[in-house]
């Protein structure tokens, strides 16, 4: 984070050296090596590409990058999994099955992967990817309140994983740019490999950094980076990591006013699966003093690689003067909800599981929707009351209210399933001449 926030190329070359050698005499895939390689370049050229300079192209990175990764078909990985395996083995999927310079195509390529053969595949795809386009689509693209000579930053992403919602963000948003960060190093050369070989360089850069170390020195690396004038901000910001830390990048957000303060888009992924009380309750529970900040709508989604899975995702607009809004304490049912989501962060981050629990997720979506914060119909443009069960469940003293199931959802869930896969693949071929 450092070499590239002081631009300091030759550490950050000398350190991505070491990474690499240390990769091929550990316990790695041998591959991932020169995939680390590459990583200083590519974000070199990102930055140049901002300038004017034109980017490698996918044939030149394709070259320089396929015969080493391998490009032979890809098969459901079995047994042990060596460490960024999975991430490699969808990087290598893209280079062998997709069309080098068609983002489109990459995107395509990484939803079969996932639907097919990567069960574990968890990046923003199907209906989720269509809930952050749609979101991102009724944004502003660049920031109005501004005079031309101070455009918006575009848009801002937290959690960068392999790239694949920056690509669609790219891909939804032409010519906006897409600045996105992820803390690991081996995941930003992945994300960057992704990315340039969809031709998509100088479109999108992504950046190595926590979010509370990073978003306070963002403008001033964007001012110095890209042109722009000081204190920049973003028309849109997109947070998809672990719904319990969202507290602490939107306050981040707000006190470096990085989001567009009237009319700016936010959108966070997987509020339910981790249950993001705090946050959900500072910009979209009612009553919550959150009405005078945002205008925001929480829609229900499914995960690409298991569609029997539901998770929301969160939609919201700033409203004039959000910073200064009053928002009211939370309820305690939600601050317990808020402490056990972090619990389960720290298994899961710590290797002690999987990160699939039913049982939790159960529990988190009875909670919120007790709270007043539930999805709104997928097809309506209101919000649809759940209707309760006449059994309540009896937890630490508080009954918690089971969310009803609305008559004919069934079989109308299984209906959007259908329509949702061919939506997807038309917006994708409408986005291919791209």
């Amino acid at each position: 984070m450092e070499t590239e926030q002081r631009g300091m190329l030759p550490t950050e070359l000398s350190l991505t050296h070491r990474l690499s050698a240390a990769a091929r005499c550990g316990d790695f895939a041998p591959e991932l090596a020169d995939v680390l390689e590459l990583s200083p370049s590519l974000r070199a050229e990102a930055e140049h590409s901002s300038s004017g300079v034109p980017p490698t192209t996918p044939a030149a990175l394709l070259a320089a990058l396929g015969p080493r990764i391998g490009l032979e078909v890809v098969s459901r990985p079995t047994g042990r999994l060596l460490p960024y395996q999975r991430e490699l083995l969808l990087l290598r999927e893209v280079l062998a099955k997709a069309k080098p310079g068609s983002p489109a195509r990459v995107a395509r390529v990484l939803d079969a992967a996932a639907e097919a053969s990567f069960s574990w595949a968890k990046f923003a795809g199907g209906s989720k990817a269509a809930a952050l386009l749609a979101a991102m689509r009724g944004g502003p693209p660049t920031d109005t309140s501004r005079s031309a000579s101070e455009p918006s930053a575009g848009v801002l992403e937290i959690g960068t994983y392999i790239g694949n919602s920056a690509l669609r963000l790219a891909i939804t948003l032409p010519g906006v740019r897409v600045t996105t960060i992820e803390l690991d190093p081996v995941l930003v050369a992945i994300a960057r490999s992704l990315i340039a070989f969809a031709g998509l360089t100088g479109f999108v850069s992504v950046l190595t950094g926590h979010s509370k170390l990073l978003l306070p020195r963002l403008q001033a690396h964007l001012a110095a980076t890209q042109g722009y004038k000081p204190r920049p901000c973003f028309s849109a910001v997109f947070m998809d990591r672990w719904g319990t830390q969202y507290d602490e990048d939107f306050a981040l957000i707000q006190e470096h006013g990085l989001l567009q303060e009237d009319g700016g888009v936010l959108v966070a992924d997987n509020v339910l699966t981790t249950a993001a009380a705090s946050f959900l309750w500072r910009v979209a529970a009612p009553g919550s003093g959150s009405s005078e900040a945002f205008a925001s709508q929480i829609a229900s989604v499914t995960e690409v690689a298991d569609r029997s899975k539901e998770d929301w995702v969160s939609v919201s607009v700033s409203l004039p003067n959000s910073r200064s809004a009053t928002i009211a304490p939370q309820p305690d049912a939600l601050a317990r909800l808020q402490a056990e989501s972090e619990k389960l962060r720290e298994i899961v981050t710590s290797g002690g599981s999987s990160g699939d629990h039913p049982d939790f997720v159960q529990r988190a979506r009875a909670t919120l929707v007790h709270a007043g914060i539930f999805p709104m119909s997928y097809e309506e443009d209101t919000w649809t009351e759940p209707q309760a069960s006449d059994d309540q469940q009896e937890d630490g003293g508080e009954a918690v209210v089971h969310m009803g199931q609305q008559q004919g959802r069934q079989q109308q869930q299984e209906k959007e399933k259908e329509e949702e896969k061919r939506d997807v693949e038309k917006e994708e071929e409408d986005v291919i001449g791209y």
